[in-house]
C-alpha cells in the first residue's frame, strides 16, 4: 500500500475541495477531508471519523491498531480510548476477512482489559458488542484458537 495516497485516490474516486465546502455537516465536512488526505499524513482524530464512519479498511486498520497497541486509551479527539471504541464497532465480516488483524485487536484487548473496564461506560458498551460480534464470528466460522495457530 502506497500511505502517500488518500483513501480517495486509492479507490480511483475525485473529491474536490467545492464538493468538501458543500457537505452537509461538519462531520461530512471532517470526513471529506480526511477522507482526501495522504494515509500518512491522517491524525488520530481523522483516523477515527474514517473508522467510525467508513468501517475499517486493511489501511486504516492497520494504522489504528498500531496506535492502540502503543497506547490503548488514546484520545483522539472526544474522550480517552475514542479510537479504540470507533474500531470496536461490530463488523463481524472484516474481521472475518481479516483475522490477524482481528488477533491484534484481542492482544490489546485482553491485556488491558481491566483498564478499559475501568475507563468508563463507553468503553464497557464498545467492548460489549464487539465480544458479542467477536463471539458471532467464532461460533460461524471457526475456534478462536484457529486465529492464533494460522494456516
Amino acid at each position: 500500500m502506497d500511505d502517500s495516497l488518500s483513501l480517495a485516490e486509492l479507490r480511483g474516486e475525485r473529491v474536490s475541495t467545492a464538493d468538501i465546502e458543500a457537505a452537509p455537516s461538519t462531520l461530512i465536512r471532517n470526513y471529506l477531508r480526511a477522507y482526501t488526505t495522504p494515509i500518512a499524513q491522517l491524525t488520530d482524530d481523522q483516523l477515527r471519523v474514517l473508522t467510525s464512519q467508513d468501517g475499517p479498511t486493511v489501511e486504516l486498520a492497520e494504522r489504528v491498531i498500531a496506535r492502540i497497541e502503543t497506547e490503548p486509551l488514546l484520545e483522539a479527539c472526544m474522550y480517552p480510548g475514542d479510537l479504540l471504541c470507533a474500531l470496536l464497532r461490530p463488523r463481524p465480516a472484516f474481521w472475518a476477512a481479516h483475522p490477524r488483524l482481528l488477533e491484534r485487536v484481542l492482544d490489546v484487548l485482553l491485556a488491558q482489559r481491566a483498564a478499559l473496564v475501568n475507563e468508563g461506560h463507553h468503553l464497557v458498551e464498545a467492548l460489549r458488542l464487539f465480544e458479542d460480534s467477536v463471539i458471532a464470528l467464532v461460533v460461524e466460522n471457526a475456534p478462536l484458537a484457529a486465529l492464533k495457530a494460522g494456516p
